[in-house]
């Protein structure tokens, strides 16, 4: 690899794989490369990319299984954990863009002929790139069902603590699209709330309730996306998007009914104050 591919810098480093930035010395061009030991994981995920073909994931360029890399477009951009920890907040409108591109392409995954749980979706997997389109990132976790049951044991268990699904963590339970319902729903709590997940006590659903930065609309969103029951959440992301959509149509049609009340207010102040002016 080193012959074709110069590396800059260290993108970023996981429990099992490291991605750097590197120049193409053929061409100049930058790629994202993928290196792990657990080769069995990194073909996976060459293999799901190539599968979806989709502009919300990464393209493949090449897998090199002797060299245990996998090439991948560069997405220039930030993470969200990145703008997340620079202190930023989102308004309601920027909410609803990021989380209708999120599920839009957990959709696509779910709706493969083989469908693939992502299982890892936080921020830090959530890139934003430059001109605003959000990219996911790290298939490492990813699910694809239909598999035998010796490969279904050895990928039961993974994700990210705070954001995985309580089922994700338990022995004998197969995942299903209603764990990517619940990470969603945690970045969801994230957004609203400025509070990270994966920080004690965990219990994103509890804090957001008492919380009055998050309306109660999306409160509701929140209750049934990261109930504890796989059964009692959203059976899919579509479900999920569109309640969002319907929640932010509800707060805008609230603040818009406080802008009118409060204008109606304040020009009959003035009238009354013009008034008092001329007869006094």
């Amino acid at each position: 690899m080193e012959e074709k591919y110069h590396k800059i810098k260290k993108l970023g480093e996981g429990a099992t794989a490291e991605v750097w930035l590197a120049k193409e010395c053929a061409t100049d061009s930058l790629f994202a490369v993928k290196v792990s030991e657990q080769e069995e994981l990194l073909a996976m995920e060459a293999q799901i990319l190539e599968r979806i073909n989709h502009r919300a994931f990464p393209k493949v360029k090449e897998y090199v299984g002797q060299k245990k890399a996998l090439v991948m477009e560069y997405v220039d951009g930030h993470s969200l954990q990145e703008i997340l920890d620079r202190g930023q907040e989102f308004k309601l409108r920027e909410i609803l863009y990021i989380m209708e591109e999120v599920l839009e392409a957990l959709n696509i995954l779910h709706m493969q002929a083989e469908p693939i749980i992502y299982r890892d979706i936080k921020p830090a997997n959530i890139m934003v790139e430059r001109s605003g389109r959000i990219r996911l990132v790290d298939f490492g976790a990813a699910y694809i069902s239909g598999r035998n049951r010796d490969e279904e044991t050895k990928m039961r268990q993974a994700g990210t603590y705070g954001y995985g699904a309580p089922e994700q963590f338990w022995v004998g339970v197969v995942p299903s699209v209603r764990c990517d319902v619940y990470g969603a729903g945690k970045v969801l709590a994230y957004l609203l709330s400025g509070k990270n997940p994966a920080i004690p006590p965990y219990n994103m659903e509890q804090y957001c309730k008492g919380s009055r930065r998050v309306p109660l609309a999306f409160q509701r969103i929140l209750e049934r996306s990261l109930a504890t029951d796989p059964l009692a959440r959203y059976e899919d992301c579509i479900s999920m998007r569109r309640d969002l959509h319907k929640a932010y149509e509800e707060c805008s049609k609230r603040s818009l009914f406080k802008l009118h009340k409060k204008s109606s207010v304040n020009y009959k102040k003035c009238i009354w104050l013009s008034e008092y002016r001329r007869i006094f």
